[in-house]
């Protein structure tokens, strides 16, 4: 794990790493206090010192394994538990969880719910009272799985949203994000079946069981895989970012009606050109948390690994990248922006 310091302009410079000796998949959750790496079916948690460094502090073994993480995994927003998913021989998916306590220590671990074949989990609401899945081979499949307890985690019975109607939702790859508000739901509609290439837009009309009404913006060639990779929401709420084929798109949002202006505002390229359009390689997200720079990386298999540095201005457009060379690797990379103490 690579630890870059950020300074006012958004440059990033080297501070360190960490051997962590996790295997992939590699995930990074952070809770305003400790870091929470995932690899294989191991856990570690780390104290994020004053000074940018790490302390280990826990590694936990899953007891039900093999953990993937598919889907947009968070910590809840009271930072003491998280979700991971699991599937099993028989490709059932289950969504187990683990607590994590003011020192970094794992427990609680609970086989929670089972879930249907190939599911894939949505972010927690922000009001921190339920999870949602999709279904990424069948786009009408979505369930609501009420958070019962948010001092434990316990999760109810789940329901399902008969209401929706959209069949062209795919988020294999599970990068869906709420609204600053939380009354609009965005995911990449990116798989190898189905309509994807798109953004899916959906409003959020109730907090326990959310009744959805997609819309949809294309970003970039329909084609399996491809587009949109990653997508991320600008501090600010009013522009969203889309990881295409070749190239990164910045998008206004209406803020009262939650839809996305399908008016490009600018694009740039990946940071890995063409080597980033391939659906082997891995792409990732992050914005500084003063809305000035986005961080996007692409690490493909044939070793063209970069991270770029993005300046974005006061109208939410992205200027050519910065480009920082990353470590090799194949098939496992992860981004996360951290401040505060």
């Amino acid at each position: 794990m690579y630890i870059y310091n950020t300074g006012n302009d958004g440059v990033l410079t080297l501070k360190g790493n960490i051997a962590t000796t996790l295997t992939n998949p590699f995930s990074i959750l952070w809770n305003g206090k400790h870091l929470v790496i995932n690899g294989g079916n191991q856990f570690q948690s780390y104290l994020r010192n004053s000074d940018g460094t790490l302390s280990l502090k826990n590694t936990y073994l899953a007891s039900v394994t093999p953990v993937l993480i598919q889907g947009t995994t968070a910590f809840h927003p009271n930072g003491k538990f998280f979700y991971y998913t699991v599937n099993t021989s028989t490709a059932i998916t289950s969504f187990s969880k683990l607590q994590l306590d003011s020192d970094g220590i794992f427990s609680g671990e609970t086989n929670t719910v089972t879930g249907q074949n190939w599911s894939v989990m949505g972010p927690i609401h922000p009001t921190g009272n339920y999870f949602m899945t999709f279904h990424k081979l069948s786009a009408a499949t979505r369930m609501f799985y009420p958070i019962a307890d948010v001092n434990t985690g316990a999760v109810g019975t789940p329901t399902s949203n008969g209401t929706v109607t959209d069949t062209t939702l795919y988020p294999e790859n599970g990068h869906c994000i709420y609204s600053s508000n939380a009354n609009f739901l965005y995911c990449a509609n990116n798989s190898n079946v189905g309509n994807n290439g798109t953004i899916v837009q959906m409003s959020v009309t109730s907090t326990s069981n959310a009744v959805l009404a997609p819309s949809s913006v294309l970003v970039q060639s329909p084609t399996a895989y491809l587009s949109p990779k990653s997508i991320i929401l600008h501090p600010s709420g009013q522009y969203i970012y889309a990881y295409g084929e070749t190239n990164i798109y910045a998008y206004a949002v209406d803020q009262i009606t939650g839809v996305i202006n399908a008016t490009v505002l600018s694009s740039a390229p990946t940071p890995g050109g063409a080597s980033c359009t391939s659906n082997s390689n891995v792409t990732r997200f992050a914005i500084h948390p003063q809305g000035n720079m986005l961080y996007a990386a692409c690490v493909s298999t044939n070793g063209s690994n970069r991270l770029g540095s993005y300046p974005i201005n006061n109208s939410g457009q992205l200027s050519l990248p910065t480009l920082t060379t990353i470590p090799n690797t194949t098939n496992s990379m992860n981004l996360h922006f951290v401040s505060g103490i």
